[in-house]
């Protein structure tokens, strides 16, 4: 489902540059996925401990918007910024570009090229006050997004089956193939579109859709 004309665009946007050709070198099999793991460590080790810092920021991110109807801007800063190095690391992965991820958890600054993913935020005016109601506002958040966890669950699945062959066009012509973009892609821009909300980085219920 692709968003209409007169549907606003959702608040967390996650946009693909498609390289004009790959390195036939990470579709070699096993190996190619190997040594990009090793090469993404620094990432990996940065990454667990961005997501311990999140989850313990995530104690007090509710007190401003509790008292004051604000996201703080730290919280977009780095949880924000953690969503988007995420998606970077995993973009490189799954082989969507040969490009080395940035070590950063802002856009690319003035002057330096984007990376082929990028992850923008739109900061509502103002956040509801009862979703940072203590226990009440995160454990109704976790019901209600159920039907979404569901699907994420299901959809990750798929996309371990498709990481099973989406090497065989890079290897043969060099080109990831454009349904790995759409569902592989999409998948990711689902998922950090519903940990966005549970983060409370917007109040707008995360849409059942792949596209943008």
């Amino acid at each position: 489902m692709a968003v209409t004309a007169d549907e606003p665009a959702y608040d967390v946007q996650i946009e693909f540059t498609m390289p004009a050709a790959h390195n036939r070198f990470w579709a070699i099999p096993v190996l190619g996925i190997a040594v990009k793991l090793i090469l993404l460590i620094p990432h990996i080790i940065i990454l667990s401990v961005l997501a311990h810092v999140t989850a313990l920021l995530f104690l007090v991110t509710w007190i401003p918007v509790l008292f004051g109807g604000r996201y703080p801007s730290w919280g977009y800063a780095l949880t924000g910024g953690t969503l988007r190095w995420n998606a970077q690391v995993a973009v490189y992965l799954v082989g969507f570009t040969d490009r080395y991820p940035p070590f950063r958890l802002g856009k690319a600054a003035a002057g330096e090229g984007p990376y082929d993913v990028e992850v923008d935020f739109t900061v509502p005016a103002a956040h509801n006050r009862f979703w940072a109601i203590p226990a009440i506002g995160i454990l109704v958040k976790l019901i209600i997004l159920i039907p979404h966890i569901i699907m994420l669950q299901l959809f990750s699945i798929a996309v371990m089956v498709l990481a099973l062959v989406t090497w065989i066009p890079v290897l043969l012509n060099g080109h990831y193939p454009s349904w790995g973009y759409e569902f592989i892609g999409g998948t990711l821009r689902w998922n950090t579109r519903s940990t966005a909300y549970f983060y409370g980085l917007t109040d707008r219920y995360p849409p059942f859709r792949l596209s943008r």
